[in-house]
């Protein structure tokens, strides 16, 4: 049996548990291992290599040039086409002068594309690291019911 408090090993005859000093005669149980086995990544992140990504570096390389931070996440047609979408706004924002409209909205475009760069590699990061240190290893922990 084990206690339902502290989770250790006690007595099946014991009233109390020796380490926490809980009752444990009406609410223990047996608590078998269970592994908790993460799901394989899927797409095209199961053809990379997973290994661990700064988020600090993938951020400010998209706040500088946006869409260099998904090329360093390995998110490279997403890097491509950030990138291409960006520039394309800038383009008619210079190119445009003349009509009001179309320079609000290559600007917005752009600024768009910018904040989704930056915001994007930052979390893509995030989300390999933690993937890639997770799959490292089986979280393996002792279940007890509530």
């Amino acid at each position: 049996m084990f206690c339902q408090t502290c989770g250790k090993q006690v007595v099946e005859e014991s009233d109390f548990c020796v380490h926490c000093g809980a009752g444990v005669r009406e609410r223990t149980q047996e608590a078998p291992e269970a592994a908790i086995e993460l799901p394989a990544p899927s797409g095209s992140d199961s053809q990379l290599s997973l290994k661990t990504l700064s988020a600090g570096t993938a951020f400010l390389l998209s706040l500088v040039i946006p869409g260099a931070g998904q090329f360093y996440c390995g998110k490279k047609r997403r890097a491509l086409y950030t990138f291409l979408f960006w520039a394309g706004g800038l383009v008619v924002v210079f190119l445009a002068s003349n009509s009001d409209v179309l320079v609000g909205i290559g600007f917005s475009v752009s600024y768009f594309l910018h904040i989704f760069g930056f915001l994007d590699a930052y979390f893509t990061a995030r989300e390999r690291s933690i993937r890639a240190w997770t799959s490292s290893s089986t979280i393996t922990r002792t279940s007890q019911p509530s």
